[in-house]
């Protein structure tokens, strides 16, 4: 119950009562500790996704980081929460990530993309959707997979040109 009252004093100032009312609420509580829980569930859900994932406010600041975002990002949430986007990460203001996320907001569709970023020396793959109050951003580390895919080619065009120069020969 939720409990509120007024004293009653006499001519003296003293109390001698008090008037008030009590106020049931149950549901009340209820409602907070399911939404309490749900947001538990929703953060644990996000730390453990193997992606990493951020959101980002309507000013580019930092309002939720999960575990594999701060790994990859190389900065713990603490520092990064709060924080402005392009004053974290200076490299990216003006480039092709603050544009592509731009784009995202003022058009209000999701973008998805691939980008190296230098001071992190990491090929990301990204997607960036817009939200009612800024954007939601899921990327994960390519970096491994762009130098196999690399590797790959440059193996292709060894054995394309062994094989033209082995047709040359006969």
């Amino acid at each position: 119950v939720h409990t509120v009252g007024e004293p009653i004093r006499d001519d003296s100032g003293k109390i001698v009562a008090v008037e008030g009312a009590f106020q049931d609420i149950t549901d009340l509580v209820s409602a907070r500790d399911q939404a309490s829980l749900l947001s538990s569930r929703l953060i644990r859900t996000l730390n453990s996704m193997s992606d990493a994932f951020l959101l980002m406010d309507e000013n580019w600041n930092f309002s939720f980081v999960n575990s594999k975002a701060e790994d990859l990002l190389q900065q713990p949430k603490e520092q990064l929460l709060g924080q402005n986007a392009w004053e974290i990460f200076p490299e990216a203001k003006g480039e092709s990530f603050q544009r592509r996320y731009e784009r995202a907001v003022t058009e209000g569709r999701s973008v998805r993309f691939q980008e190296y970023f230098a001071p992190l020396e990491t090929w990301f793959e990204v997607s960036a959707d817009p939200t009612p109050d800024g954007l939601a951003v899921y990327f994960r580390d390519i970096t491994q997979d762009r130098a196999r895919d690399l590797q790959l080619r440059l193996l292709e065009t060894a054995v394309a040109r062994q094989t033209d120069i082995l047709l040359i020969t006969e």
